[in-house]
């Protein structure tokens, strides 16, 4: 019992990562958008590493069992949802409802 709560617990603070390793690196190509001669190629490429990245670490955190898998992606969204709180513009605020 305590053993399956300290996995689950561990995929859970892993899908935190992969959220604030997705959401960095997302922050730092809209920041060298500007700088790049090509900014699709920059869009592209970084959209396909990052999701490279999440997709096999979520694969393998999940070692074939769904829970695991579920508190990952919990994880994941948590802090997804957090950052939108923290960083949403204050005209934004009006127009997104999170529940």
């Amino acid at each position: 019992m305590i053993n399956n709560i300290f996995t689950l617990a561990t995929s859970f603070v892993v899908g935190m990562a992969m959220g604030i390793l997705n959401f960095a690196g997302m922050w730092s190509t809209i920041h060298y958008l500007s700088v790049v001669k090509y900014p699709s190629v920059l869009i592209a490429l970084s959209y396909t590493v990052r999701m490279a990245i999440i997709l096999a670490t979520f694969y393998f955190v999940m070692d074939g069992r769904w829970e695991k898998l579920l508190a990952c992606m919990v994880g994941f969204f948590f802090v997804r949802r957090v950052l939108i709180k923290r960083f949403l513009p204050e005209g934004f605020k009006r127009t997104y409802h999170s529940k």
